[in-house]
């Protein structure tokens, strides 16, 4: 589907820019420094140009994760680090991640409530992580929430989930 396809491109182009900042120094490379810098630009072209609710929507709140851990490992200044995200983190409060599925109205699936979890859980990591770096307060300290930690630390599926299939939709207000 299109959707699919929307989501994927931008998500793909982040996991290369990053796979190609974990190899060995000394290693030839045929995705170089300047490139990956060059796609991390556009992945923020992309982030930038999207309207307010396709921000908010869960593929484009996991693409912008995947280009914060990009923009660490491209040794982006701390303090842009710092500001994005703090802005993925407004973004993620925008949606109500910061709710736990248990107490939205919306019926979330056992998968869908996981997922949930784990996205909010790796915003507050990021936004922590990079306030350490610019030794500066993080957002998560101010802001209640109320998800609770996601309940399978090891990448198994919730009981009663079987198959993922193609593609999720996620719910976010």
């Amino acid at each position: 589907s299109e959707s699919f396809r929307s989501n994927f491109i931008p998500q793909l182009a982040v996991v290369i820019t990053i796979g190609s900042q974990l190899q060995e120094p000394g290693v030839s490379t045929l995705y170089p420094l300047s490139a990956a810098r060059t796609m991390d630009s556009t992945i923020d072209a992309y982030i930038r140009g999207l309207n307010s609710k396709q921000r908010m929507q869960f593929a484009s709140l996991q693409t912008s994760c995947l280009s914060a851990i990009s923009k660490r490992l491209l040794l982006v200044p701390s303090d842009e680090l710092w500001r994005y995200t703090g802005d993925l983190l407004r973004t993620a409060l925008s949606s109500g991640l910061h709710k736990d599925p248990e107490e939205m109205d919306h019926d979330f699936s056992p998968l869908k409530a996981e997922l949930r979890r784990r996205l909010w859980h790796t915003i507050m990591e990021l936004d922590v992580e990079a306030s350490m770096l610019c030794c500066m307060p993080g957002l998560v300290q101010v802001t209640s929430y109320s998800c609770r930690c996601p309940s399978a630390s090891d990448d198994e599926l919730p009981s009663g989930v079987e198959d993922i299939g193609n593609g999720i939709d996620i719910h976010v207000e």
